[in-house]
């Protein structure tokens, strides 16, 4: 099967578009009985045809999109223009530059849509003069548009004058033409929906992004039907797989047909994410203004959507129709909040056109479909406008992901992230991004906040809520200053205290520097073993908190009874002196044991209440004899 391209046509009502296609392809695009009989297209029309083989390249199948030329129907032209990468304009010698002539070619420009050629029709209706006036004026009017330098041939259609020649122009353009590229997320915006006798719901578009398969699981947003895909059709032949670029007809099982509309598309792959509120880079034409009032229309691949507008600066107004150089508003940014959310990614690109005055007014390109709340004060708002225009600059779905994080105090989301730039999770991650946790983050700004990190910790260490504290305090995305420390941990950054967080060599450090206050703590408590001083006051001397203290009370090395505390090895001593103390008068009396310990019964009564517990000396309300046990060695 020969490698096939789209191709959309453009140009005035009556101007021979569908008659051309004919020519070329051998097949009507009209398919409605009403088209047929008032010579006019309504619906989108498809039809197709090997080009001639260039310069040893192998032959192209151009498949034709052909729209409407009425000014009624600009709504079902750029749904059939929107997903194209190719266009064919079609101008009438007879009639010349016409109104939809104009506004066809300001569609592609705003969608950024090249221009393989230009045919002139009618030729045979006008004298070779006209020809030429008529092909100097559409040299002139493509100047500084994506149609420039298109190759201009007189053909006439019913005839098939000029057609062998347009042919193999096109051929040789579309040689030239980048292959769409497989990114592994197919998304077709449907276009047609019609149901088959025992087939089910059938879908066409424009495929873009990465291939469908027979069998694969898709869904359609924005609904979110999840569909599996039963069959494919390309150029009327069935397929097992459609790469991305070509025309496709899906047959989907597990959606009726009133569940699917034009304006819908099948994903596949992902992540994917609607949105109904994206910030977008545009560019008035001349004589317009984009700015809050109006009846605004959003039209993206073949969906069209009504939307607030929100300039984030100033409003955006073309150049003066009479020429000159443009304002310095002619391209700006605003905020659209769309009526119904659409499957968007940053680059792509849409046209606005205001309903009241039933104009195109402006294209843009998306630049962050995922965007949150907006910019307080000017000097915010002017400074995300100028970011976006790094996202805006960006050509690849990779550097689309790194200007969005930049975009966003470096970090997002990760499937939020990725959904946004337009890439598969499968790909692998792009230079100069890491992940941390399920965030994208980029590395400069991650090293950046390792740094705050670590000097945070410092030489005595910190706990989580502290160091997230500290992170915030250094514009972290707060869902990024909750999972870095963890990440920190991971990565051998930092380890895990009794107290909290430290670096290696921090916890080394304090762990020696610990150790030297827990033994002066205890050489205090063992200096008087029996009558030991007040535990909170001597671990404070020391340089120990409650939380130190705690730990050694949990690792038994300090017996709590009461509201005094002994050193462990004081326990262990006492314990012997009462072995001593028995072997010479058997059971004995507090008082006894008192006087054997050498302190006062203050602290000799919690003391021995403390064996009694422990079950080392058993009292029978008078006198107490050792049970045999043994103290509990300290951890």
């Amino acid at each position: 099967m020969t490698e096939q391209r789209v191709v959309a046509t453009a140009g005035h009502v009556d101007h021979g578009k569908s008659t051309l296609v004919r020519a070329l392809t051998g097949t009507d695009p009209d398919r409605l009985d009403e088209e047929r009989r008032r010579g006019l297209t309504i619906e989108l029309g498809f039809a197709w045809c090997v080009l001639p083989a260039v310069d040893g390249s192998p032959p192209v199948t151009a498949a034709f999109v052909d729209v409407p030329g009425h000014e009624r129907f600009i709504g079902t032209m750029l749904a059939g223009t929107g997903p194209a990468p190719a266009a064919l304009l079609v101008v009438a010698a007879d009639d010349g530059w016409s109104a939809q002539t104009e506004e066809h070619v300001e569609v592609l420009d705003l969608l950024e849509i090249p221009g393989l050629a230009v045919a002139l029709t009618k030729a045979d209706l006008v004298t070779p003069e006209r020809v030429d006036a008529v092909r100097a004026a559409i040299d002139r009017r493509l100047a500084d548009t994506t149609l420039a330098g298109a190759p201009v041939v007189v053909v006439d259609g019913p005839r098939g004058t000029g057609v062998p020649e347009l042919a193999r122009v096109l051929a040789e353009r579309l040689a030239g033409h980048p292959p769409a590229v497989d990114h592994g997320r197919p998304r077709l915006w449907v276009d047609r929906v019609f149901p088959v006798r025992g087939a089910g719901t059938v879908v066409t578009g424009t495929l873009g992004g990465g291939r469908l398969c027979v069998g694969d699981a898709v869904r359609i947003l924005p609904a979110g039907h999840e569909v599996r895909v039963r069959g494919l059709q390309s150029l009327g032949r069935a397929v097992d797989e459609a790469p991305p670029g070509t025309r496709v007809a899906v047959n989907l099982a597990g959606v009726d047909r009133d569940q699917v509309a034009r304006g819908d598309a099948v994903v596949g792959g992902g992540p994917w994410r609607t949105t109904s509120r994206l910030d977008v880079v545009v560019r008035a034409l001349p004589g317009r203004r984009v700015d809050r009032a109006g009846a605004w229309r959003v039209h993206v691949g073949s969906a069209a959507v009504t939307a607030q507008v929100l300039p984030l600066t100033d409003p955006v107004v073309g150049p003066h129709v009479g020429g000159g150089e443009p304002p310095d508003e002619a391209t700006g940014a605003v905020r659209l909040l769309l009526e119904a959310p659409l499957p968007l990614v940053a680059g792509d690109r849409l046209v606005l056109r205001e309903g009241g005055r039933r104009e195109t007014v402006a294209g843009g390109q998306v630049c962050d479909p995922d965007t949150g709340p907006p910019p307080r004060g000017r000097a915010a708002r002017q400074e995300r406008v100028t970011a976006l225009a790094e996202v805006a600059a960006a050509s690849t779905p990779a550097g689309r992901l790194r200007a969005l994080l930049a975009l966003t105090a470096g970090a997002r989301p990760g499937s939020a992230a990725l959904a946004a730039a337009g890439l598969s999770a499968t790909e692998p991650r792009p230079d100069g991004v890491a992940a941390v946790g399920d965030h994208a983050v980029l590395e400069d700004d991650l090293e950046r906040w390792t740094a705050v990190a670590l000097t945070t910790v410092g030489e005595t260490g910190t706990d989580h809520g502290r160091l997230v504290a500290a992170l915030g305090e250094a514009d972290a995305p707060a869902g990024l200053a909750d999972r870095l420390p963890g990440h920190l941990l991971a990565t051998g950054r930092l380890v895990r205290t009794p107290t909290g967080l430290a670096t290696p060599g921090g916890a080394a450090e304090a762990a020696g520097g610990r150790r030297d206050r827990d033994e002066a703590l205890l050489t205090a408590l063992l200096a008087e073993p029996f009558s030991p001083p007040d535990l909170t006051t001597t671990a404070r001397d020391v340089g120990l908190d409650h939380r130190e203290v705690n730990r050694l009370v949990q690792a038994g090395r300090i017996v709590r009874t009461g509201d005094l505390a002994f050193a462990a090895e004081a326990v262990t001593s006492a314990v012997a002196v009462l072995e001593r103390l028995q072997a010479e008068v058997g059971p004995f009396t507090a008082a006894q044991a008192k006087t054997a310990w050498g302190t006062t019964r203050r602290y000799a009564i919690p003391l021995l209440e403390h064996l009694d517990r422990t079950r080392i000396t058993r009292f029978d309300g008078r006198l107490r004899t050792l049970t045999g046990h043994r103290p509990s060695s300290p951890t």
